[in-house]
């Protein structure tokens, strides 16, 4: 079964935006300040502010993946085929640029606006670091604060250490309880109904890692990174864009 927005209803969930606005910032709920790797673990998130947005209650599937990819290679995009398990589970091995073209394919198929280009033309083929996200109706990935935001369970958020729950086991897959990914939605979703936000795969973000190189961010942990701590919320990793990992995958977000 292709679970999600392809065909079928009731898989989006709207995060709103925080209250009160704009000012002042939203303010999440506080963690232990514990930093991994270089990655912040409370105080990242921030001021920016969030307008309300929509992102896919699951991580994108592998029927997804290859009902989307079949109808962008016959129309002029080239996107890497993939790795899953099964129609039901999430899909890995994919580049941020496979990411960000299948987005744009999924737009044009459903007859939005694509919101990624280079030089003003929709991306569809090549490796570019110039790639640029436009305003539009299209999908897309989820900023890395948008992500946190729905991760941590938005205006409903019970402050939890993982997305969902203090427990890990209740709400994710990684490496202490998986040595693979696993079926969407078989652990408990967070606040918004969300699912597999910590562990299975993590999650690419639009974002630069950092201004002037082209790394890209991802969220979430997977069933292949170590540790508690690597699933938590607030845990922030960054990988090369051309980087092709079987823990790695995505989840969309649409601006309302």
């Amino acid at each position: 079964m292709m679970r999600g927005f392809i065909g079928c209803g009731g898989e989006l969930v709207a995060v709103p935006e925080p209250s009160p606005s704009p000012t002042p910032a939203p303010v999440l709920p506080s963690f232990d300040g514990v930093t991994v790797d270089g990655g912040v673990q409370s105080s990242w998130f921030g001021s920016g502010w969030i307008d309300g947005f929509v992102i896919t209650r699951y991580e994108v599937t592998g029927a997804q993946w290859v009902a989307v990819r079949t109808w962008a290679v016959a129309n002029g995009y080239d996107i890497g085929a993939g790795s899953y398990a099964g129609d039901d589970f999430p899909v890995g091995g994919i580049t941020w640029h496979d990411a960000v073209k299948w987005c744009n394919a999924l737009s044009e198929w459903a007859g939005f606006s694509p919101v990624y280009r280079v030089d003003g033309a929709v991306y569809r083929s090549g490796v570019s670091d110039a790639v640029a996200m436009v305003g539009g109706n299209g999908w897309r990935l989820p900023s890395e604060r948008e992500w946190e935001w729905a991760a941590r369970g938005g205006t409903r958020s019970g402050g939890f250490t993982y997305s969902g729950s203090n427990t890990v086991g209740a709400v994710a897959w990684y490496d202490q309880n998986a040595g693979s990914a696993q079926r969407i939605g078989t652990k408990l979703g967070n606040e918004l109904g969300l699912y597999d936000m910590s562990g299975n795969v993590a999650e690419w973000c639009f974002d630069l890692a950092t201004v002037g190189r082209t790394e890209r961010r991802f969220r979430g942990g997977a069933w292949a990174t170590l540790g508690e701590l690597s699933v938590r919320s607030t845990r922030r990793g960054e990988q090369p864009a051309a980087a092709v990992n079987v823990w790695m995958g995505l989840r969309l977000a649409k601006w309302n």
